[in-house]
């Protein structure tokens, strides 16, 4: 008798959906990787039949993870197909990272990545539109005097006095700079002396407010001694004897009347 060895078979063909099983991976991969040549196969009848290793009887069957070590008893054919698993799933990893970002970890849904993205470019736009009409409603509420002086000048009066002490809730930028909101003039056309201390003429106080703005005229006298001032009425002829009976106002520095007597006195 003769002896005769038999060697073991270390691979075996099987259905392409049977493979993707034993491998843990999905049908397409399968089919990728016997187009690239990582896999081994043939078409028989239509259908694909996959090359892949045996299992010993005593172990489970062969994993994808590309750290599981390759098996020393599998053979030199189970090996090379082992170690072309192993690089087909190192391709893998580096193409899911190249697409990505730099580790798997960091891969974000496309839906959750946006929403900031859309939320910030929204905001943009509402910007880029609300803030020219922001900037050119402040803007007419500094240029309201200037126009406002330049017009009563072009109408005989003179400027006398300004006051920007006026905040109003719904233009928040007057809480860092307040506007001109009251200008009040003197018609120099009108004036005159009743007395050597004393002077008589036509004032006009012109205002803003939120409703809009507000025009009233009236005939002042002011005592330059005393740095007081009187209203009468425009159509009274003042008189010495005739201001011995009105009442006097005096004026803190700065204010409006303290700037309309000093005005007149000059």
């Amino acid at each position: 008798m003769s002896d005769t060895t038999t060697t073991p078979t270390t691979t075996r063909q099987v259905p392409l959906s049977e493979a993707a099983r034993l491998l843990k991976v999905s049908r397409r991969t399968v089919e990728r990787r016997l187009s690239t040549g990582t896999l081994e196969g043939r078409k028989e009848g239509g259908q694909w039949l996959v090359v892949v290793p045996c299992a010993p009887p005593d172990v489970p069957q062969p994993m994808t993870d590309p750290t599981t070590p390759i098996r020393q008893d599998a053979g030199i054919g189970g090996a090379l197909i082992g170690l072309q698993i192993v690089r087909a799933s190192e391709r893998e990893a580096t193409d899911t990272v190249s697409v990505w970002g730099s580790s798997p970890a960091s891969i974000v849904p496309g839906s959750q990545r946006s929403g900031p993205i859309r939320l910030a470019l929204i905001g943009v736009v509402v910007l880029a539109l609300v803030a020219p009409i922001v900037l050119l409603w402040a803007a007419a509420d500094y240029a309201w005097a200037p126009t406002v002086v330049q017009r009563e000048e072009q109408n005989g009066w003179m400027l006398a006095a300004t006051l920007d002490n006026y905040i109003d809730p719904t233009h928040p930028w007057m809480i860092v700079s307040q506007p001109v909101t009251g200008v009040w003039f003197v018609n120099v056309k009108t004036a005159r002396w009743v007395d050597s201390n004393r002077v008589t003429f036509n004032e006009l106080h012109v205002r803003w407010h939120a409703g809009g703005e507000e025009r009233n005229t009236g005939r002042n006298v002011v005592d330059c001694k005393t740095k007081t001032m009187t209203f009468v009425d425009e159509k009274t002829e003042v008189t010495a004897p005739s201001l011995l009976q009105i009442d006097w106002h005096s004026y803190e520095v700065g204010m409006p009347g303290a700037q309309i007597i000093d005005f007149a006195c000059r």
